[in-house]
């Protein structure tokens, strides 16, 4: 028993120095001051309204504050007569989104735009005259 006591005593007085070191940085400031970070939303027009997730943040433009590195943060912009616009903004750093909303009568002009598909007038898709 007093061999492993002897064999902890190093390990112990190693943990204590380590510990001084942390309680600089304690001191100093680094180690447990919670990093905050400011997301900007705008929007071209302005006054869309800003969703994350279910919550409304408010109508554009929008300021957010979330923990830093906490995770990337998915919104959407809605405006009526305008095509909803999903966003992404990052919590690395202060971040700045800009959307620049399109009407829904100018779908047709963005890239991957497909035409609705229009119901038939029959049920079965195809002319039955019998």
């Amino acid at each position: 028993m007093r061999w492993l006591l002897l064999a902890l005593l190093p390990l112990t007085a190693l943990a204590q120095d380590a510990g001084v070191d942390d309680q600089a940085d304690l001191d100093a400031g680094k180690s447990h001051v919670i990093e905050n970070v400011k997301l900007t939303f705008t929007s071209s027009p302005g006054g869309a309204e800003v969703w994350y997730g279910k919550r409304m943040l408010g109508t554009t433009p929008v300021t957010f504050t979330r923990r830093k590195d906490s995770g990337p943060v998915d919104v959407v912009f809605r405006l009526g007569g305008y095509l909803k616009t999903n966003s992404r903004a990052y919590t690395w750093y202060d971040d700045k989104v800009h959307v620049k909303l399109v009407p829904v009568d100018q779908a047709h002009t963005l890239l991957g735009f497909k035409k609705p598909i229009e119901p038939s007038d029959t049920e079965g898709g195809e002319d039955e005259e019998n």
